[in-house]
C-alpha cells in the first residue's frame, strides 16, 4: 500500500498531514504504536523544513510518500529547501548535561533515530529526502 502527497511548506498543513497519516494508518493495518512513532518524527521533520528548510512565510512544498511493505512502515518526506542532512549536521545533544543548563531544541533529530529501525539522507534531483523504516509491531518504549 502506498501514499503519496504534496503539501504547501506552512505550519497550517501539520494537521493535514497528521490525518493523512492517521488515514493510511488504518487503512494498511499499522499498530498504534508504530503509526505514533510515525506522527512525532514526520511532525519533527515537517516543522524543522517549515523553519529552517524554507523559513515560516516562505513559498516551498513538502512532498511525502508513504508505503507498507513486507511488514515494514517507511516514510520519504522531501523537499527543494537548502542541503541539509539532519542525521549529520544537526548537532547531537549533550544529555549529560543537567536540564536546566541544556539549550532549548535539539532532542528532535536525535528522538528520530533512536525511534527508527532505518533512517537515511540524499540529496536527489535538488530535493532534500529523508527516508524513515520502521517494523511493524516494535514497540516505542523499546526504542527511547
Amino acid at each position: 500500500m502506498i501514499f503519496k502527497k504534496d503539501y504547501e511548506s506552512s505550519f497550517k498543513n501539520l494537521s493535514v498531514l497528521a490525518k493523512d497519516l492517521e488515514g493510511f494508518c488504518a487503512r494498511a493495518g499499522v499498530d498504534e504504536a508504530v503509526a505514533y512513532a510515525f506522527e512525532l518524527c514526520l511532525d519533527e521533520l515537517f516543522t524543522n523544513i517549515v523553519s529552517y528548510g524554507y523559513g515560516e512565510g516562505n513559498e516551498g512544498s513538502v512532498s511525502l510518500e508513504l508505503s507498507v511493505s513486507d511488514g515494514v512502515m517507511s516514510a520519504e518526506i522531501s523537499d527543494s529547501a537548502k542541503p541539509f542532512d539532519p542525521f549529520v549536521q544537526a548537532a547531537a545533544p549533550d544529555l549529560n548535561r543537567p536540564l536546566e543548563d541544556r539549550d532549548i531544541g535539539g532532542l528532535g533529530i536525535f528522538f528520530i533515530k533512536r525511534t527508527m529501525d532505518k533512517v537515511s539522507y540524499r540529496r536527489d534531483g535538488g530535493r532534500n529526502v529523508v527516508r524513515l523504516s520502521k517494523r511493524l509491531g516494535t514497540a516505542l518504549e523499546s526504542c527511547i
